[in-house]
């Protein structure tokens, strides 16, 4: 899924969302990443399930 600029802050306050979509898949484990273009690299916005070895790695 695609989502411009105006409309990241939502995902932000919806983690609701990424919970869904693990219960929709039967995921235990499911994340909302968005492409930061000056750092060149994936930023987490939502997770469900990761561990701490996880987290840090993001």
């Amino acid at each position: 899924m695609l989502v411009d600029e105006d409309q990241i802050g939502a995902l932000y306050q919806y983690q609701w969302f990424v919970e869904a979509a693990a219960l929709i898949i039967c995921s235990d484990f499911a994340t909302i990443q968005r492409y930061d273009h000056d750092r060149d690299q994936l930023e987490l916005i939502a997770r469900i399930g990761l561990n701490a070895a996880a987290l840090k790695f993001w």
